[in-house]
């Protein structure tokens, strides 16, 4: 995919701009919550791949480890999937449920400074809802489903009548609770400026954007907003020595409820569990509560909130010097450093009786504050030497050979506190009882050597190699490193001289075989055990 392909599309993470437009990848998202969350996607290439975690590799622009879900679309020139062994065994270790390579919009040489503003205001609305039964087919079925069990039936022919006609409706409500949990469509909008250019030997790309995106449940504790800045700037100096300077910054604000969005639990879950006998208020105006399932309104609006902070800096510096007309080498260096902050107020929910408005139950009592601090540094530092000729007769050949060295530390502190005296402010020095708090870091490292060769014919024959040699920090010395190739030959038969007449109607075709091997380091950050008796092997911090 190319930058056309997501100009003017609504969307507001690259991830939505992707999904459909690329044969045997899958888009899924995990929660929809507004913004994209993070890393809340599902992204699959040609199917599940491994256990554990099988997210394919995100490169942009050469630095392994990105989030399409917070990229700016606006920023992207190029998306390329690499999907089969062959072609993403050069990615070794990290390689086994293939490789999205990503590339940024970069200036013009030669141009006039130029200035793009675009914007779009949406609305988003809920489509392929699930439709429930009312009061009164619930409750006949259930009857129905107690008698050939056996058993007496729940409720009575005058309850039935009860809730078909209305005359009680604390406890014969006939409630819809889908259409009660999702709004009828929330506001979404976008701002996108960029400046772009270049002059003789320079040129420069800056962009600014602004998501603002408003949630689709009851209440208005759903909510997004990201900025994203980026400069790109490109220089040669002397005619031989190439300069690529890529600089971004990421502040985003993701906003939901403190019950969370999961698919066993929270609102969305008990919408789908509820009776439909419930009410969502009691005619004194308490929220409505039967026992069992909690009331999910009451959840969305007073049940309190998890707000998710973040910033991310990422910086791609790279050089490239030409040696010869046909030899280059290159230096480069990547950063990703980021300072996220999660808070998780967990408010008490009051339920009182419509006879008497005596209190009969309370859902997250005591009330809760969680704060959680996330800091990490990504580094990676890659050497490359690259060979490209052309030789009459029409033979191409093309090597390369480098070496990688890469670090990542983080460190993660929580502190949590209960029975704060006001629900108006969630603070964590306002917590009076089980003040707990913990912390944990991890660190690991990746040495790499990697070289790739390729050869062709006229265009119309082809052959290619890799080979990768990974040695992680994940894994004990005798199993550290480990080889990975891969190889593959192809026949571009559509640029063979007895194609010509059929050109007309198949434009390309090509005929390629290949074999290739990968690795999987995720599950070394999800280890669930720390064993004492391997003390090479320590427990890897989730990330």
């Amino acid at each position: 995919m190319t930058a056309e392909d997501f100009a003017g599309r609504p969307v507001t993470s690259a991830t939505a701009a992707l999904q459909g437009q690329m044969p045997g990848v899958t888009f899924q998202s995990a929660s929809g919550i507004p913004g994209g969350g993070d890393n809340t996607t599902k992204i699959r290439i040609r199917g599940v791949g491994t256990l554990n975690d099988p997210d394919p590799l995100v490169v942009v622009d050469g630095i392994p480890g990105g989030n399409l879900n917070i990229l700016n679309p606006d920023d992207i020139e190029t998306v390329t999937v690499l999907k089969d062994a062959a072609s993403s065994s050069i990615y070794g270790v990290r390689g086994a449920n293939g490789v999205i390579l990503v590339t940024t919009k970069k200036g013009k040489g030669n141009a006039k400074p130029s200035l793009t503003y675009a914007n779009y205001f949406g609305w988003q609305t809920p489509t392929a809802l699930p439709k429930f039964l009312g009061s009164v087919d619930y409750m006949t079925l259930q009857n129905e489903a107690k008698v050939n069990s056996g058993q007496n039936p729940t409720f009575t022919d005058e309850q039935i009548e009860t809730a078909r006609n209305g005359s009680d409706p604390n406890y014969f409500a006939n409630t819809n609770w889908i259409e009660e949990i999702y709004k009828k469509s929330a506001p979404q909008q976008s701002h996108m400026l960029n400046l772009s250019g270049g002059a003789n030997n320079t040129n420069y790309y800056l962009s600014y954007s602004y998501l603002k995106q408003g949630g689709l449940v009851t209440g208005d504790n759903f909510s997004a907003k990201r900025h994203n800045v980026r400069l790109r700037v490109n220089t040669t100096v002397f005619d031989i020595l190439q300069l690529d300077a890529n600089i971004g910054y990421i502040d985003r604000l993701n906003s939901g409820s403190s019950a969370g969005v999961d698919f066993d639990a929270g609102p969305l879950y008990s919408a789908h569990q509820i009776s439909p006998l419930i009410p969502v208020r009691f005619t004194n105006g308490s929220w409505g509560y039967h026992g069992g399932s909690q009331n999910p309104i009451a959840i969305t609006t007073d049940g309190g909130t998890n707000k998710f902070a973040s910033q991310e800096i990422t910086a791609n510096l790279q050089a490239t010097l030409n040696v010869t007309k046909d030899f280059r080498l290159r230096a480069q260096y990547g950063l990703v450093k980021y300072n996220s902050l999660r808070e998780i107020f967990s408010k008490t929910i009051n339920y009182y009786s419509p006879v008497d408005n005596s209190l009969i139950y309370q859902s997250n009592n005591p009330n809760k504050i969680d704060n959680r601090d996330y800091t990490g540094l990504f580094q990676t530092i890659i050497g490359m030497a690259e060979y490209e000729k052309k030789f009459n007769g029409g033979h191409y050949l093309k090597a390369m050979a480098a070496a990688s060295a890469e670090e990542n530390v983080n460190r993660n502190f929580s502190a949590t506190r209960t029975n704060l005296p006001t629900q108006e402010i969630g603070s964590i020095n306002l917590g009076t009882l089980n003040q707990l708090n913990n912390s944990d870091a991890g660190q690991n490292a990746l040495q790499s050597l990697f070289g790739r060769l390729n050869y062709s014919y006229n265009d119309k024959y082809l052959l290619e190699g890799n080979f990768r040699y990974d040695g992680s920090t994940r894994f004990a010395g005798p199993v550290r490193w480990n080889w990975f190739f891969s190889g593959s030959a192809g026949w571009v038969f559509s640029n063979e001289a007895f194609f010509e007449p059929l050109k007309s109607v198949i434009n390309f075709g090509k005929v390629r075989v290949s074999y290739g091997t990968q690795g999987m380091i995720k599950w070394a950050t999800t280890s669930p055990t720390c064993l004492p008796s391997t003390p090479w092997l320590p427990c890897p911090s989730a990330t």
